[in-house]
């Protein structure tokens, strides 16, 4: 049985795919545009090797590190957090996953470093977050009106249903397929 041949969904003169491709571009900015506040990262450490992340941080807001071995070897690694002035404000040796908080001593840009550097073969792939737990203070930030905001809610109103369209077709033809596939 072939694709049927019938008249695609169009709204506003656009084709439902065109308005799912642009939802998609559209939530991809808003996650990038939201990563200043949590990034989940996934990185490959090889044998004998060290791989390290900076993420700024203003004095006195508080940040969450957390990390798990996800592969290689014995699922351990080595893991040390710096404050902007280089000094070790935690380390851990050959540890599976961990968690752990802190309140930011100075303005600066905190490194976060995996070392691989006891395992001969193995490389490692580490799954990480880092985000901070506090919201700036209307101070630290540049706050939109609410009048500025009105023509966003409006688009995100309507990038929503036509996501919730675009689920709705997916769960369509999932169940089509696994009805075609039986």
């Amino acid at each position: 049985m072939g694709v049927p041949s019938g008249p695609r969904t169009m709204l506003f003169g656009v084709s439902s795919m065109s308005l799912c491709l642009t939802a998609i571009a559209v939530l991809t900015t808003v996650f990038v545009l939201n990563a200043s506040s949590a990034s989940a990262l996934g990185v490959r450490v090889r044998a004998r090797q060290e791989e390290c992340f900076e993420h700024f941080v203003r004095k006195g807001r508080s940040f969450t590190v957390q990390f798990q071995v996800t592969s290689g070897g014995k699922l351990d690694i080595d893991f040390m957090i710096k404050d902007p002035q280089g000094e070790v404000l935690f380390e851990e040796s050959r540890k599976s996953e961990s968690k752990m908080s802190f309140t930011a001593s100075h303005d600066g840009n905190y490194r976060l470093c995996f070392s691989n550097k006891m395992s001969r073969i193995s490389a490692k792939a580490v799954v990480f977050d880092f985000w901070l737990q506090d919201k700036p203070k209307a101070s630290e930030t540049n706050m939109a009106k609410k009048e500025q905001l009105t023509d966003i809610w409006e688009h995100l109103h309507s990038l929503r249903a036509l996501v919730d369209g675009a689920r709705h077709d997916s769960k369509y033809m999932l169940l089509r397929l696994k009805r075609h596939m039986e």
